[in-house]
């Protein structure tokens, strides 16, 4: 092969770079550089800047959420609608061949404001890549792929360490901080504080089968779970079984630090205790108009045993993951790019008085995603 070919190989590889990973925009480069005259010769450009320039991508999504709760325990009075409109913009930037900078900003406005929107710098953060060892620094999400989302799929602002002995298994360390403005306490007794998360998660996948373990850990100068502690632990499990390309089951249970219910009288009907069963149909792809997916999930959930849960709907009247009961969704693509979403839960508030405690919920959101 010709020195020419090559450079048109060569071409061909950097304008679809930005699809690459780490260490095929390094070979990239290096061949680039290499050919830098026969790709001069095709009109191509190699100069620094451009190459810093292609390091560089952005996406995101445009989003419009309305969702509505109506809890027995409210006199039956249906909380305020939530229209919520949120655009964020997502960046990131290819350092060398082992290290990548990211960001998200998102912008947020009520429907019913006049004032700006809220502009929040959510995650700024790197990301290290050396074989089967993966490193992440700075303030990103978290998610408990090991059951599926049951506790915690927010941001932490610390250190995550991930290694992969073999293609079945991912083990992932968390050590950061949290904030939350209800479980956790100041040392004044603050109602938003920040505590120390720690986190041991072993993720499996094969085949149709995925799953796995984890133990996690929260520190502050006051948890709510009992009078005078100061931290509270949770397990949580979880197996995902798919039957086929349409079909998936998944199933996740999570346990707490006992609660005690005579010294927090809140959380006097709390449980330890949380499940989630969820058969998924489908699902919409962005890339493919007219897809569609729908699930069907019973969820019972626990203040402290499902705290920083992914679901939509989760939140009892008192603020707090204290929902028991059965969801049916749908999503739909309605064009390239575009999908809506459809959620309806009922059921009940653990944490309402036992003859008070009916709860329903309507939530949607559609999406544009660019």
């Amino acid at each position: 092969m010709t020195r020419y070919e090559m450079a048109q190989i060569t071409a061909k590889a950097r304008a679809r770079s930005a699809e690459a990973d780490n260490n095929q925009k390094a070979t990239i480069e290096k061949l680039s550089a290499e050919f830098s005259d026969e790709l001069a010769n095709l009109g191509v450009r190699t100069d620094n800047l451009e190459a810093r320039l292609d390091n560089v991508t952005w996406h995101g999504r445009w989003r419009y959420d309305w969702n509505t709760r109506n809890y027995e325990a409210n006199s039956k009075h249906r909380n305020p609608l939530k229209n919520i409109l949120r655009f964020r913009l997502n960046s990131s930037i290819n350092i060398n061949e082992h290290w990548s900078g990211h960001g998200r900003v998102d912008y947020d406005i009520q429907k019913d404001e006049t004032g700006p929107a809220t502009v929040t710098a959510q995650q700024i953060y790197a990301k290290g890549s050396y074989d089967r060892l993966g490193i992440t620094l700075g303030r990103f999400g978290a998610y408990s792929s090991n059951s599926h989302g049951m506790f915690i799929d927010e941001d932490i602002t610390g250190a995550e360490v991930r290694y992969a002995p073999d293609k079945k298994w991912l083990l992932v360390f968390d050590a950061a901080r949290k904030d939350d403005a209800s479980l956790l306490r100041g040392t004044q007794g603050d109602v938003d504080a920040t505590g120390t998360y720690l986190s041991l998660e072993a993720d499996y996948s094969y085949g149709k089968l995925d799953g796995g373990a984890a133990i996690r850990h929260m520190r502050a100068a006051h948890t709510l779970q009992s009078a005078g502690a100061d931290s509270f632990s949770v397990a949580d499990f979880g197996l995902g079984y798919r039957f086929d390309k349409n079909f998936k089951l998944t199933g996740d249970y999570a346990i707490s630090s006992a609660v005690d219910a005579s010294a927090i009288t809140k959380f006097a009907n709390a449980s330890r205790h949380a499940v989630s069963l969820q058969l998924d149909y489908k699902g919409a792809n962005k890339a493919k108009p007219g897809s569609w997916g729908a699930y069907l999930a019973y969820r019972s959930l626990s203040p402290f045993a499902a705290a920083y849960a992914t679901y939509d709907q989760s939140l009892g009247l008192l603020g707090y993951k204290s929902l028991k009961g059965v969801e049916i969704a749908g999503s739909y693509a309605l064009e390239k790019n575009i999908v809506a979403t459809v959620k309806y839960f009922l059921g009940r508030d653990t944490l309402a008085p036992d003859n008070k405690d009916r709860m329903t919920g309507v939530w949607t959101r559609i999406e544009l995603f660019y």
